[in-house]
């Protein structure tokens, strides 16, 4: 090794043993949907993900023919409802044709699978077993079915699932008796790994195959092979993003019950075909199939003349038939489809076809995996994590299954890595700490149903943190730290709001912040959110279109004057500098007093509680308590008159926190009865958490979602701490 090339070698040796000794903050082993969240959601952080395949994505896997888009892997629509930055996804395309069954001789069709059942040419005894099944799935004893029965429940069953009914736990028998509503994206569900991809550009390392996961002391060492030279690196923390069967190779130790849990996981294989087939075909979204080798047919798009359908083959056929070329996988669903008398012949063109083996396309949900389970089954040793879809385990509805449990998997692992980061920080990681649990329901026709489960907040609620605690300086850096051309979002990349802003102005200003160098943030609220027509304020900004760092919106209701934006926002002004924004201040304060309720309350869009609203709006109103003399009566007298026995409001110590600041701000006296409720209500200085936001999501496919988000115990804490200092 000589001269400048050798030195050159020798540099670039050093450098590469260098960068292999620096810890990565977090390694993330598979480039699923899982993996790709989590890397996300920790994506301020030094990460690196270890993919594999030459592709990200998982089982989520997208092919293209001419302008078609079509999936050969998950199939419904991903929701991008709880992605962390805006993203446009493609039109959903919803099939609201018929369901097929094809049953022995026959083939029918209807709107459920109640309907197609009663269309079968089925015996009296038969039928009362179904009605029996149908009637209480989870005490049913699959025994019971005959085989053709057992055969024509699995045909419905494994259009969800690929393995038979029997193997999973009751909980999922139900699943036979359900029709999927076909939904898809125009693009495909790609789109949203790709989206993923683009925010993690240069952080995942491709073809890369982990062999080894290793504790140390305070890190892990990652053993893998990549382009057949042997890699290693080490990491603060790993979330193991695959498979569980592939998991549970990379270790040597595992801790229990981690290692039973994994142990005990089997997964189902599948076969997916597609065809482009020129034909008439009947009208179906689906058909089942329960004499075939085929399960399901998706009746997936027309396409220049032709149809183009997807063929699923179930667990059990996939060992007999993965080893045979695609040409024949693809001629033999073709005789299927003719079989089947939906209007394909046995000679009808094929334009294209296209075949996907997957040889663990999901995880059989059983009770020996399940039914003991905890979240200490997802701690395989120090510092590593486990993330996939069979990981995200809700009691209520055991579905460890798809593309949503494998996001809410990534996001849950990701949170506790950035807690456990926390713990081991001496100073304070604010925004690894989120503030609040929140729980989002969808509406349904019958009934609300839990969809996702996450944690929020890690900006703006810490303002009245800071505002309760004017002497935490660190948190006081934080917050500057986090703001957006001179405003606040709720969260990263959420978009500033004046809300989220005020509450951040509100700390600042308590921690000693001089008003002038928060005159520009003021300025700001003017120009982007004042609407001189009603002489309020908006939560959201009508200049907003194309600048993605002001909140955009996920529901019509947003819109519009924001009672909450005018009376917090209003009385920043007041303090920052009243004689410049006095015409926005005269505005604000009239528009408030006309919207008090008729028993002297205000109600807004976002908080729970009129209370903290009648608390904001009195605050502003009483810098002109003469002008303002009547609307401030009226608050007062609701104040008093909804002050229980015991001293509280409600019975909540938010609101009787934000009624004794509301009092306080009409100059009456201390409110010595709500003090000493406050008082017996925490212990050691601290509250229990209570809700301290509500709001709702608009699905692009007409669904409405609710988001609670409760706080853990330190908003509320802040809450009482302030009242407290009265």
């Amino acid at each position: 090794m000589s001269g400048a090339s050798g030195w050159n070698a020798l540099r670039d040796l050093l450098a590469k043993s260098s960068r292999k000794r620096e810890p990565y903050d977090v390694v993330i082993v598979g480039a699923g949907l899982a993996g790709l969240r989590a890397a996300v959601e920790l994506r301020e952080h030094r990460v690196l993900v270890l993919e594999r395949s030459a592709r990200a994505g998982g089982r989520v896997r997208t092919a293209q023919h001419d302008s078609l888009h079509y999936d050969l892997g998950a199939a419904l629509a991903y929701e991008p409802g709880a992605l962390p930055f805006a993203f446009s996804p493609s039109p959903m395309v919803r099939a609201d044709s018929p369901l097929g069954c094809a049953f022995g001789e026959r083939v029918v069709f209807g709107s459920s699978v109640r309907a197609c059942l009663d269309a079968l040419e089925l015996e009296p005894g038969e039928r009362e077993l179904l009605r029996q099944f149908e009637a209480s799935p989870a005490d049913f004893d699959p025994s019971a079915l005959p085989l053709r029965l057992l055969q024509l429940a699995n045909a419905f069953f494994q259009d969800i699932h690929f393995g038979a009914f029997q193997h999973y736990v009751p909980a999922r028998y139900g699943d036979v008796f359900t029709r999927f509503q076909v939904v898809r994206r125009l693009r495909g569900n790609g789109e949203l790994t790709e989206a993923l991809e683009r925010r993690l550009e240069g952080r995942i390392e491709y073809g890369a195959e982990v062999t080894a996961v290793e504790y140390r002391n305070d890190s892990v060492a990652i053993s893998y092979t990549r382009g057949g030279e042997r890699c290693a690196v080490d990491a603060k923390a790993v979330i193991v993003a695959t498979p569980g069967s592939s998991a549970r190779q990379m270790f040597s130790e595992i801790d229990e019950p981690c290692r039973s849990f994994l142990d005990s996981l089997r997964y189902t294989s599948g076969i997916v075909v597609a065809l482009g087939v020129e034909a008439e075909v009947a009208d179906f979204s689906y058909l089942v199939t329960a004499d075939h080798s085929a399960s399901v047919v998706l009746n997936y798009a027309a396409v220049d003349g032709a149809r183009v359908l997807l063929l699923y083959y179930p667990s059990e056929q996939f060992e007999a038939m993965a080893g045979r070329s695609d040409q024949d996988l693809a001629a033999s669903s073709l005789e299927i489809l003719a079989s089947l008398n939906i209007g394909i012949r046995a000679d009808s063109p094929v334009r294209f076809s296209d075949v996907q083996r997957w040889p663990e396309i999901g995880v059989v949900i059983a009770g020996d995996s399940y039914d003991a389970w905890d979240p200490s089954c997802l701690r395989p040793g120090p510092r590593v994590f486990l993330a996939g879809d069979y990981t995200f385990v809700e009691p209520d509805a055991l579905m460890p299954y798809g593309m949503h449990s494998a996001m809410a998997s990534g996001i849950r692992a990701a949170h506790d890595v950035t807690q456990l980061f926390a713990q081991e920080s001496d100073n304070t990681s604010f925004r690894a700490e989120f503030l609040t649990f929140v729980t989002i329901y969808e509406f349904l026709a019958e009934r609300p149903i839990i969809r996702w489960k996450t944690q929020e907040g890690n900006i703006a609620f810490y303002g009245l943190l800071l505002e309760a605690n004017p002497g935490d300086v660190a948190l006081r850096d934080y917050l500057r730290s986090c703001s957006v051309r001179g405003l606040w979002e709720y969260q990263p990349e959420f978009g500033v709001t004046p809300e989220d802003s005020a509450l951040v102005m509100n700390g600042l200003l308590a921690a000693g912040v001089p008003t002038s160098e928060l005159e520009d943030s003021a300025e700001r609220f003017v120009e982007l959110f004042f609407d001189s027509a009603t002489g309020s304020f908006l939560s959201l900004s009508r200049q907003r279109e194309g600048e993605l760092w002001m909140a955009q919106g996920r529901a019509e209701y947003w819109q519009g004057p924001s009672i909450e934006a005018s009376a917090m926002v209003g009385y920043l002004l007041h303090c920052i500098a009243p004689e410049r924004f006095c015409e926005q201040l005269d505005a604000c304060r009239d528009y408030l007093a006309q919207r008090q309720q008729a028993r002297g309350f205000w109600q807004g869009r976002w908080f729970p509680s009129e209370v903290v609203d009648t608390f904001y709006v009195t605050r502003l109103l009483a810098t002109q308590a003469q002008r303002y003399e009547e609307p401030l009566k009226r608050a007062r007298a609701y104040l008093y008159k909804h002050q229980r026995d015991d001293g509280s409001w409600f019975g909540s110590v938010i609101d009787t926190a934000a009624a004794m600041r509301a009092l306080a701000a009409l100059g009456e006296p201390r409110n010595e009865r709500g003090r000493e409720w406050l008082e017996k209500a925490g212990e050691s200085g601290r509250w229990r958490g209570e809700p301290v936001l509500y709001y709702a999501f608009d699905g692009d496919r007409g669904q409405r979602l609710f988001y609670h988000c409760a706080d853990k115990g330190k908003i509320t804490t802040a809450w009482a701490t302030l009242a407290l200092a009265l």
